[in-house]
C-alpha cells in the first residue's frame, strides 16, 4: 500500500500560516517524531512534513436512516504542525461556503495522535491491498466516533476504501480493525439507530 498525502489548496495553507502566525507560531517545521512515516514520505518525493489530510463528517441521522457513506461532509484540512509522539499539535482550516477557507481549531489532539500513530502502522503492513490512498479521517460526532479513512480515488465508489477505528470506537467496531464499507455502513447504521433512540426515550 502506498500512502499518498493530498496536496491541500494554496489559499488553505495560506490560512494556516495566517491563524498560526496569529497566536504566534510562525515556524511549521516538525521534528523526526515519527522516523518511519518521514522516512517514507521523503523515499516518495513528498516532503511535507505537516501530513495534510481531509476530515469529513457524517449526521447521525442520515446514519440512521441507512445513507450511504458517500454522504461525508467534507469539513476542514487538518495540519500536524509540531509536537512530540504522544502530544502532537494539529491545527484545522475549515472550508467554507464560496470556497472560502477559515483557521479553526489549534489543539493538542488524542485524535490527531492516533491518526498518525496509525499511519505509522498501515505503511508497514503488509497485509494492506495494494494500490494508492490518500488518507482522511471520517468522524461521526453523534457516536464519538473516529476512523483513518484510507481513500481509493480511482474507484467509483467507496468498495475498496479502508476504514481503521481509532481508540474509543462504537460497539461492536474494534479499533485498530480494518474494515470494508458495507460493514462499517452497517455498524455505524445500527449505532445511530441505538443513539437517537436513547436520546428520544430521556427527553420525552
Amino acid at each position: 500500500m502506498e500512502i499518498a498525502l493530498e496536496k491541500p489548496p494554496v489559499k488553505s495553507v495560506e490560512t494556516l500560516e495566517e491563524g498560526l502566525a496569529n497566536i504566534g507560531i510562525t515556524d511549521l517545521s516538525i521534528d523526526e517524531v515519527f522516523p518511519k512515516f518521514n522516512k517514507f514520505v521523503d523515499d516518495h518525493d513528498d516532503p511535507s512534513k505537516l501530513k495534510p489530510h481531509r476530515i469529513y463528517a457524517l449526521r447521525l441521522d442520515r446514519l440512521a436512516e441507512g445513507r450511504p457513506l458517500e454522504e461525508a461532509q467534507f469539513l476542514s484540512w487538518r495540519y500536524i504542525v509540531g509536537g512530540a509522539p504522544d502530544s502532537l499539535l494539529s491545527a484545522d482550516v475549515r472550508v467554507a461556503a464560496e470556497d472560502k477557507h477559515v483557521f479553526s481549531a489549534f489543539s493538542q489532539s488524542r485524535i490527531a495522535n492516533e491518526t498518525v500513530a496509525q499511519l505509522e502502522k498501515v505503511i508497514t503492513d503488509k497485509s494492506f491491498s495494494q494500490g494508492t490512498f490518500p488518507p482522511r479521517l471520517l468522524r461521526v460526532f453523534g457516536l464519538m466516533f473516529a476512523a483513518l479513512w484510507l481513500h481509493r480515488p480511482e474507484a467509483e465508489d467507496f468498495k475498496d476504501d479502508i476504514f481503521i477505528p481509532l481508540p474509543g470506537a462504537s460497539d461492536p467496531l474494534t479499533a485498530g480493525e480494518k474494515y470494508f464499507r458495507n460493514d462499517l455502513a452497517k455498524a455505524l447504521h445500527e449505532e445511530a439507530k441505538q443513539q437517537i433512540k436513547l436520546v428520544t426515550e430521556t427527553s420525552s
